[in-house]
């Protein structure tokens, strides 16, 4: 996954997470931000897990729940 994508954080969360399982997007950026995180990195959080789900749709899967007041899932599959 390194070779098409340069944000290493993100790789490395992604290969550790891969094949557990539905998360909450939470578990996620909690994980990428840390507890403390402020707008700028939720944003950069966001905006990389969106590009990488748009490019490898079929080891990303994010999954929006009905009720919209409810965060989406997100399971990354073996590649």
């Amino acid at each position: 996954m390194s070779t098409y994508f340069h944000d290493k954080k993100l790789n490395k969360i992604l290969a550790e997470e891969a094949g557990k399982g539905p998360q909450p997007w939470s578990h996620y950026r909690t994980r990428y931000c840390g507890y403390a995180r402020d707008r700028k990195s939720n944003k950069m959080f966001t905006e990389a897990m969106m590009k990488y789900a748009l490019k490898i749709p079929h080891r990303i899967v994010i999954v929006r729940p009905y009720n919209v007041s409810e965060e989406p899932t997100v399971e990354i599959l073996h590649g």
